[in-house]
């Protein structure tokens, strides 16, 4: 195992330090993406961005030379749910931040766009577009709030997390969040999608009921684009330091 690209220092502090089990099937994880390259052989965590030059085995047990990727995650228990994992250390993350103080928002100013993209969740809304009025009105709200994980609509509706549709939304940039249970209910991190649990692109999803990888067209297209990257930050040597994460 040739580590190319650390993991990210947050989270290798946030994960359970995993050590190998006898008598425990291991098989690979489903947040491993396994790729060749120039006849040579890597494996990527979407989980802890941590990239590595090795092969995985379909499985192992501990002790037969596979211990690092057991303990780097690469390699899970043949029975693990990682949706359950991932889901405690999304939790962690944002109580983490908390903590920090920050705080997040996601501002649309417009909802005009000549793209295509096939995960757009945005095709059936009006293409409208934030006014002077509202602009003035979101910097006060952002100055003025103590909410957190809210996306400023163009018309300046407030949707909890990435929840864009119109039933979800519960307050505006002049009113304030008027329903904290609504905003809190939309905001849960423990709920997953069914069709969401094995996807190993769901460390990259920033809300699990706007997830844009809908279906396996989709997924196969994020894979293909992830790769691309990879190989791309491989060949011109961009991955080089623990704050370097691939962006794809």
């Amino acid at each position: 195992m040739i580590e190319i690209h650390k993991p990210i220092p947050l989270l290798k502090k946030l994960l359970p330090l995993r050590r190998p089990e006898q008598d425990i099937l291991y098989v690979p994880s489903q947040f491993a993406l396994a790729f060749d390259h120039n006849d040579r052989q890597y494996v990527y965590n979407t989980l802890t961005k941590q990239l590595i030059e090795a092969q995985l085995p379909g499985q192992c047990r501990a002790g037969e030379e596979y211990d690092e990727l057991i303990t780097s995650y690469f390699l899970v228990p043949e029975d693990k749910d990682e949706s359950v994992l991932y889901r405690s250390i999304s939790e962690l993350m944002r109580i983490y931040t908390k903590k920090d103080g920050e705080k997040g928002y996601i501002i649309l100013p417009t909802l005009r766009c000549n793209a295509r993209c096939v995960y757009c969740y945005e095709e059936n809304y009006k293409p409208v577009t934030m006014s002077p009025e509202t602009v003035e009105q979101t910097i006060r709200y952002i100055i003025d709030s103590r909410a957190g994980g809210v996306v400023i609509c163009p018309d300046g509706t407030l949707s909890p997390c990435e929840h864009l549709q119109g039933a979800a939304r519960f307050g505006d940039v002049w009113n304030g969040v008027t329903d904290e249970g609504a905003r809190r209910e939309f905001c849960r991190t423990d709920r997953i999608r069914e069709k969401c649990r094995k996807c190993p692109f769901l460390p990259d999803c920033t809300g699990f009921a706007s997830c844009p990888i809908t279906d396996s067209h989709c997924r196969e297209l994020h894979n293909m684009q992830t790769l691309d990257a990879l190989k791309y930050f491989i060949d011109n040597k961009v991955i080089n330091s623990d704050d370097d994460v691939p962006v794809c």
